[in-house]
């Protein structure tokens, strides 16, 4: 035979106690009687927090610092690509030309920092590959090397944002890496990584112009070419019409005009002058195309001292060795601009001591209110049973 208690509230809901359960008449709960044996409870409470609060502490304490350092990056000003620019323009033939603008030297900058190629020469430079398998087996190396290169890449970040400013968003790129080691975090942003990306953009822009040189050259060397063609077409042409008239000459047995100003007057019958003349006309326009060097057939010969032909020499003495002679290497420019460099932080960014110890106080107060409710509630059981 089943019991049943009943049990009246302040509510004036009835509650009937069966064996098997608590069947509501009403879903009120009396918040102040709660509160009320809660407070009965405010030692299980206060320790349970307490303990949290203690072991939270001893967590935030023991748990590795990890310190962060960042620094912005800026388009450069495009004065600071003036020289880069006059350089472009004597090899194009433009010296007001401004085609590599801060925006592409900006976005070479920024290829260069995510280059998977410079990253792995920054991890390999600034030693955090040696440290990596420092004392570490041959058989496990690789596999070491491979995880800290993944742990590496996670704590470089590179991104590019916009901030607003008065003049309109000005587009920058923020570089942050965090490390164990204080000093660390700073020097591989100033030493390591941002020399490696500026040596590569140089290394881009410098391969361009290269570039741009070598195809100067070949079109002068052409318009040289050309000249010189010329010439020696011209003259072979004159040499084989000499030719012509002295083989007529010789025919019809002519030696010497009596007329040396026919030559003004003959055109096509040159044959007139007689073959003495033809002859020495013929040894003359000889030496006129052996008069001269050429540079496109014989390029630059150490002993010939024979002078280029006029408009040749003029090309050589002007745009070639002007483009030829360009000191590339020692040119210098500011692909980008940088406010400040990175800076040795002064406190960690991990762990987040105070947070974790708040944390620990909220769990803690929590976890005890949670233990005082199941305690409450065995305690009722009981009184309800006895």
């Amino acid at each position: 035979m089943d019991r049943k208690i009943n049990i009246n509230t302040t509510s004036n809901h009835a509650i009937q106690v069966h064996p098997h359960g608590i069947v509501q008449a009403g879903d009120e709960i009396d918040l102040f009687e709660l509160m009320s044996k809660l407070w009965m409870h405010k030692r299980l409470v206060t320790v349970t927090t307490v303990v949290v609060v203690i072991l939270a502490a001893v967590l935030a304490f023991k748990l590795p610092a990890a310190w962060e350092s960042s620094t912005k990056i800026y388009m450069a000003d495009p004065s600071d690509l003036t020289d880069l620019n006059i350089v472009w323009g004597l090899l194009n033939n433009d010296e007001t030309a401004n085609p590599i603008t801060p925006e592409r030297t900006y976005s070479h900058f920024y290829r260069a920092l995510t280059s998977p190629k410079v990253q792995r020469k920054v991890f390999t430079a600034s030693g955090l590959e040696a440290k990596a398998i420092e004392g570490v087996p041959d058989s496990q190396k690789e596999q070491t090397v491979s995880a800290f290169w993944e742990g590496f890449t996670k704590d470089l970040s590179i991104e590019r944002s916009d901030e607003e400013k008065k003049n309109g968003p000005i587009s920058f790129i923020k570089v942050s890496y965090k490390s164990d080691s204080q000093t660390m975090s700073a020097n591989l942003i100033n030493d390591f990584l941002l020399p490696e990306a500026y040596s590569y953009t140089r290394k881009l822009l410098l391969a361009n112009l290269e570039s741009d040189r070598s195809r100067k050259l070949e079109k002068i060397d052409r318009q040289i070419a050309e000249i010189e063609t010329r010439f020696i077409e011209s003259n072979q042409t004159k040499e084989i019409a000499i030719r012509d008239a002295l083989a007529v000459a010789k025919a019809g047995n002519i030696e010497q005009s009596k007329n040396l100003n026919l030559s003004r007057t003959l055109g096509d019958k040159s044959f007139m002058l007689g073959t003495r003349i033809l002859n020495e006309q013929l040894a003359i326009q000889k030496q006129e195309i052996n008069r001269y060097q050429l540079f496109s057939r014989n390029g630059k010969p150490v002993k010939d001292t024979r002078p280029y032909l006029p408009a040749v020499a003029s090309i050589l003495i002007g745009d070639r060795q002007r483009v030829a002679g360009l000191d590339l290497k020692h040119l210098k420019w500011n692909s980008v601009s940088q406010d400040l460099p990175a800076l040795i932080p002064a406190s960690p960014v991990k762990p987040k001591k105070t947070m974790i110890v708040a944390l620990g106080l909220i769990l803690g107060l929590m976890a005890g209110v949670f233990l005082a409710l199941i305690r409450i509630a065995i305690e009722s059981r009981r009184t309800n049973f006895s």
